[in-house]
């Protein structure tokens, strides 16, 4: 059986390197959240590592996974969470689009993005399922 590759996608100005991380960047987007992806590689113990995310206002760098199957890269994600950089505040790791996160995203949007407690990340998560990307269309629903 062959491995399924993600879609390289286009979101304002940025070449993803999947469809699921421009669904994290229309969240943030929802959110009114600052991010910067992929901003800047590490060395670790397993390899080079580049983080999906880096949230300027609280420090925090998010990585985006499909799925957990991939060990070496949750070795360096885990590495570098025990072994903060200058400014880092934490690691954290998100599995699948947000909306497949809703049950602790109240919890994400409040630690890791610094929402106020009050705020839709509901919608936030259904903006970013319903994003489209195809024929040049930039993401916004």
């Amino acid at each position: 059986m062959s491995e399924i590759k993600p879609i390289q996608t286009r979101y304002k100005g940025y070449n993803f390197r999947s469809r699921l991380e421009a669904r994290w960047a229309v969240f943030f987007d929802s959110l009114g959240v600052d991010w910067v992806y992929e901003p800047e590689g590490y060395q670790t113990p397993y390899g080079g590592y580049l983080p999906d995310f880096y949230l300027p206002k609280t420090g925090w760098i998010v990585e985006i996974k499909g799925v957990k199957t991939d060990e070496t890269g949750w070795n360096k994600s885990v590495y570098l969470d025990t072994h903060l950089p200058d400014g880092v505040k934490g690691v954290t790791t998100c599995v699948g689009d947000p909306l497949s996160n809703i049950s602790t995203l109240a919890a994400f949007c409040v630690i890791v993005c610094g929402c106020e407690d009050n705020f839709n990340h509901s919608q936030a998560a259904y903006d970013a399922r319903s994003a489209r990307f195809e024929h040049g269309q930039n993401g916004a629903t």
